[in-house]
């Protein structure tokens, strides 16, 4: 139908959404709709539901700034993955309450999507195994949502990190007398990396 535009239209869309539930979720506005669909959405996803206007956000950047024909797939299943991930985290964190408990309960934890994420986990490898899978899989969803590899990422943390350490901790000059001397630089990557 809109041929060529299809990828702007959807863009467009999410992005749209992405407000609206912002303005709903995290501005208690819209009126009835926005307390609908944070009802709706506390119930389904519990505290996941603060990830979605994000998720959509980002979507709709992706399908702006070019053709996704190979990655749409990727995009999305990262997308339902954090989500999934985040509710489960919530799930346990939250007191892991059942199917039945009542809405605002949900809304506190995982919500639905959380108890079905989080409660097997957690009946098989107790809490903390149940947060060490969970985490492992919202690294996941986020490296095949972004298609940063975490190589890359890991990358541009260090080197943030060692700008960061350089712009607080300035170098001693020896040649200036009356300096004090500091702390020594060191290399965060190289000390990460166990290089002295």
């Amino acid at each position: 139908m809109f041929g060529s535009h299809a990828e702007d239209v959807w863009g467009i869309a999410l992005l749209t959404t992405a407000v609206l539930g912002a303005l709903a979720l995290y501005g208690d506005a819209l009126g009835p709709v926005g307390q609908g669909l944070r009802h709706g959405l506390g119930s389904l996803l519990g505290v996941g539901r603060f990830v979605v206007p994000v998720g959509c956000a980002g979507a709709g950047v992706r399908l702006v700034m070019g053709p996704l024909e190979r990655e749409k797939a990727r995009v999305a299943i990262g997308l339902v993955l954090t989500v999934t991930a985040v509710s489960g985290l919530a799930d346990v964190a939250g007191g892991a309450p059942r199917l039945t408990a009542s809405a605002a309960q949900l809304a506190g934890a995982g919500g639905w999507v959380g108890v079905a994420a989080g409660s097997p986990l957690r009946h098989g490898i107790g809490g903390w195994g149940a947060s060490v899978v969970l985490v492992a899989v919202l690294l996941l969803a986020l490296v095949l949502f972004t298609g940063v590899t975490l190589r890359r990422a890991a990358a541009a943390v260090a080197g943030g990190t060692r700008d960061l350490w350089q712009a607080v901790v300035p170098e001693y000059d020896e040649e200036d007398e009356d300096a004090q001397p500091v702390l020594p630089v060191m290399d965060p990557v190289a000390f990460a990396a166990g290089v002295d």
